[in-house]
């Protein structure tokens, strides 16, 4: 029980926080940056993910020993394109590559994403990567613009956030979490207390 508890305060803890990243297979990060200038897509995800991903769009890597995840970024690209909406729309063959490393503990890929999606006011945000690789799916997605950071905590069981800039409609989406720094040092607070009284608990025990 008391493992379960941690659990469930360690993924609030990570919810809560500024920044997250992705460290099991079926664990991704989106983050959203809205400016004036440009719309960028940064995911976070394991090597691991990536190997997944490219040995299920192409079946025949599974018997190449050695897989150099530089070469087949247009089919990361394309996965990620595929299954990730915008206002109902897919970005397959509309966004472009930033920057990237997709050998690091904390691996990520950059995209840019078209000038002619409005994500100004409102964005529906769908994500179906994943679903076709893993059972259980744990997705934090970020949505920033202007100082202000939005976080939702999706599932296989719900894939779609909305988003609306400054306004409490967001509360009633599935995860979502607010950007009051207060409101982060209350949770926290209260994170890191039950996290300590059960550790606590389980070396006495």
């Amino acid at each position: 029980m008391y493992r379960s508890i941690s659990k469930v305060l360690i993924v609030m803890v990570l919810l809560f926080g500024t920044r997250v990243f992705s460290h099991q297979p079926n664990q991704l990060t989106y983050t959203f940056t809205i400016d004036s200038e440009k719309l960028t897509l940064k995911i976070y995800f394991t090597p691991k993910t990536l190997l997944d991903i490219l040995e299920f769009v192409q079946p025949e890597l599974r018997d190449v020993p050695n897989i150099n995840l530089y070469d087949h970024t247009n089919q990361l690209r394309d996965y990620f394109g595929e299954r990730i909406l915008l206002n109902g729309h897919n970005l397959k063959n509309k966004i472009s590559f930033g920057r990237m490393d997709l050998l690091a503990h904390d691996a990520y890929m950059t995209f840019i994403l078209p000038r002619t999606l409005d994500a100004s006011n409102s964005l529906e945000i769908e994500m179906n990567s994943l679903t076709d690789l893993y059972s259980r799916l744990e997705n934090f997605v970020f949505v920033k613009q202007n100082g202000q950071t939005t976080r939702y905590l999706l599932t296989e069981e719900q894939r779609v956030a909305n988003w609306i800039p400054n306004t409490a409609n967001d509360k009633k989406q599935l995860g979502f979490v607010g950007s009051s720094s207060s409101w982060l040092v209350i949770m926290f607070s209260v994170c890191f207390f039950c996290l300590s009284m059960v550790f606590l608990k389980g070396k006495i025990e």
